[in-house]
């Protein structure tokens, strides 16, 4: 055998440099100080994001979503019942390859990374890299085997650093590839409307988003479609951080389109009525088209390949897709794991804490923050540091929250029920009231009966449901609100409709924005500080002293136009038995929406979008719209309203009562 060959096979001949040899690697000194460096701070990208699939009841989603993954199309694909979630895995070296299913254990994640990180700084600090040409070696067959036979055996019960990842890191390094592959976590949302109000809680500020619509329905009927089409967008704009967000319109069934020309005309639709509303969230298609059109019946699909490509290619852009963590966050795995093992859905963040110290070696605060941002971000766990409450609670196991909301909003059949809280089931249904026994219940349906107060507490956090009458706070004993299930009350037939008549008036116009996610958060606020006599899904009287009472109940002004979208408001009317008790009302009722905003929603996309305030009839009947003196953003203290200008027209008096001006001249 030549002698360079033998140096070859042996690694003597410049370590690691120049051998991927598994006996070379686990031998190199410098290998294995870097790897102990990468477990005490080496770094890795995240790498990791959330694909939420949103639509229409029957759109085609979860056979997107099948069809992503690579598996069969299915034609009697059952509805989704509430979100069901996928993780996936994509190779970085091959986007058109399927998204296979993750069957890494935590371990071999940590330690790929850490190997990954390892090659880097090896590589980084070294003047030569590897050639492509020394994987091309000439050697007698015979000897290469018994060499590396003698390699395994020397190695396969090494324990100081994985040679295996650490040999595939380096053969990718050489093909100019990042060895950790992509972590998608697909969310397949249900389209009912039963669900919308609970969807929220699972909507991230950053991640990828796919609107899918039947293709076929939104050719015949494009003035509806885009209506729906907006409403989506609507949702994940009021939610998500624009900078670290992608939204993808996807069409399905485009085999079942004869005519090829309704494509372009339904196009032309979307980049006439959505495109400049919401241009900083959209991906285009590489022909320059809004729409991906896709057929999942099809075993291949070019375009559901065009665009999972575009869907890796997008997301790599994103920042925090980019950002760095530490390798040993990776570790919190197998803690997750034995919690969600123990059944422990929700834990306290001090019990994630005490786990930590001892599996991970993470014993400062903001590690533990990040930590837990981290995952929260790749969608293995709910956090949100943001809520005073909840930053004390993480939820483990999303799916097994997710199914406890599906029963609570999809209120079992009575044939179903079990027959010793049928009685709470049918209040449930009734009344929108949730006793906590049948919360219990739940929660031993699914094993989990001994975290059910927890559970209570995530849910009160997050507005899903609302505290009525408590009787026990250590367990959670006692009847709650769920708004989304509240029934519905027309208002002009009932007790409601009076209040106008002897009322100061104010609105909160929220535009095109829904407003059913602030109202029912609403709701919740108003009850934890007034005293409430009636609650409807859309309708809701408080008092606030004995003399003076309120309402809170939405409205539509209707545009009067198929291409023009309907105003959506919330109404308040305060009651003038005290006149001075409206602007303190209105202010409270203000600074609750600013919560509800600043907690749950973006901020600066809704300081934009909405106005808070009485209607000037003066500028109504000039405009020919409903307008309102807006007064969002008005100082805390009352007393500061008295002749405050808001703007160029009018000015507001608080003496005895509120009122105001207009100076706006009838004629321009």
């Amino acid at each position: 055998m030549e002698k360079n060959h033998l140096n070859y096979l042996r690694g003597c001949a410049e370590s690691f440099k120049r051998s991927f040899n598994m006996r070379v690697l686990a031998d190199d000194t410098e290998i294995k100080e870097a790897y102990k460096t990468a477990q005490e701070r080496g770094k890795v990208p995240f790498n990791r994001t959330k694909v939420l699939i949103l639509g229409d009841h029957g759109a085609g989603k979860t056979s997107t979503c099948r069809r992503f993954r690579d598996k069969d199309f299915r034609p009697e694909e059952p509805s989704t019942i509430g979100i069901e979630t996928n993780t996936v895995q994509a190779k970085v070296s091959d986007v058109n390859s399927k998204w296979c299913e993750v069957t890494n254990t935590p371990l071999e994640d940590y330690e790929s990374s850490a190997a990954w990180w390892t090659v880097s700084r090896v590589l980084k600090q070294s003047k030569h890299k590897l050639s492509k040409a020394l994987l091309s070696f000439a050697a007698p067959i015979l000897g290469f085997i018994i060499y590396e036979w003698h390699s395994y055996m020397k190695v396969k019960s090494t324990s100081s650093i994985p040679v295996v990842h650490i040999r595939k890191s380096m053969k990718a390094d050489l093909r100019n590839e990042c060895y950790i592959d992509a972590r998608l976590s697909l969310w397949d949302f249900a389209g009912q409307e039963m669900y919308y109000n609970t969807h929220h809680l699972f909507m991230p500020k950053q991640g990828v988003y796919l609107v899918v619509f039947n293709a076929v329905a939104a050719i015949s009927n494009p003035h509806r479609h885009i209506k729906r089409l907006q409403f989506w967008l609507q949702s994940i704009a009021m939610h998500v951080d624009i900078e670290n967000v992608v939204v993808f319109l996807v069409g399905t069934r485009r085999g079942s389109v004869r005519d090829g020309n309704a494509f372009s005309t339904f196009e032309r639709f979307v980049n006439a009525h959505l495109y400049k509303r919401f241009s900083k969230l959209l991906a285009f298609h590489p022909s320059g088209r809004l729409c991906f059109f896709i057929e999942n019946a099809f075993n291949v699909d070019k375009e559901l390949n065009i665009l999972r490509e575009r869907i890796y290619n997008e997301v790599t852009k994103l920042k925090y897709f980019c950002e760095m963590f530490s390798v040993k966050y990776l570790l919190f795995k197998n803690t997750l794991n034995g919690f969600r093992h123990r059944q422990c859905i929700v834990a306290s963040v001090n019990d994630i804490v005490n786990e930590l110290k001892l599996t991970s070696k993470i014993f400062v605060e903001y590690e533990v923050r990040e930590l837990l941002n981290f995952f929260d971000k790749s969608g293995d766990i709910i956090y949100n540091e943001l809520d005073e409450l909840l930053q004390n609670y993480v939820v483990c196991d999303p799916q097994v929250l997710i199914d406890i909301l599906k029963l609570l909003v999809n209120v079992p059949e009575p044939h179903n029920r079990n027959r010793f809280v049928s009685d709470l089931w049918q209040r449930l249904l009734e009344t929108g009231i949730v006793d906590s026994r049948l919360l219990e219940h739940i929660c031993r349906i699914k094993g989990i009966w001994r975290v059910y107060p927890y559970v209570i507490r995530y849910l009160v956090g997050t507005q899903l449901m609302f505290p009525l009458t408590i009787t026990n706070q250590v367990d959670q004993v006692g009847t709650f609100c769920l708004p989304c299930k509240l029934p519905k009350i027309e208002l002009k037939q009932r007790e409601f409709d009076y209040i106008d008549h002897t009322s100061d008036i104010f609105y909160f116009d929220f535009g095109e924005m829904l407003l059913e996610f602030v109202f029912l958060r609403l709701i919740a606020k108003c009850c934890n500080v007034f005293d409430w006599n009636n609650i409807y899904y859309n309708c809701a009287r408080f008092r606030a002293s004995e003399t003076c009472f309120f309402q809170i109940n939405t409205d539509t002004v209707s545009s009067g136009s198929i291409f023009l979208y309907d105003r959506n408001l919330i109404k308040l009317s305060v009651s003038k038995e005290i006149p001075s008790q409206s602007v303190n009302i209105l202010q409270k009722i203000l600074t609750s929406v600013e919560e509800i905003i600043k907690q749950t929603f973006n901020p600066d996309y809704f300081r934009e979008n909405y106005l808070c305030g009485p209607v000037c009839e003066r500028c109504s009947s000039l405009d020919g719209t409903m307008c309102l003196v807006n007064l969002v953003g008005i100082s805390k203290d009352a007393s500061a309203l008295n002749e405050y200008r808001v703007d160029e027209y009018h000015k507001v008096y608080r003496e005895r009562e509120f009122s105001f001006t207009c100076s706006r001249p009838l004629t321009t």
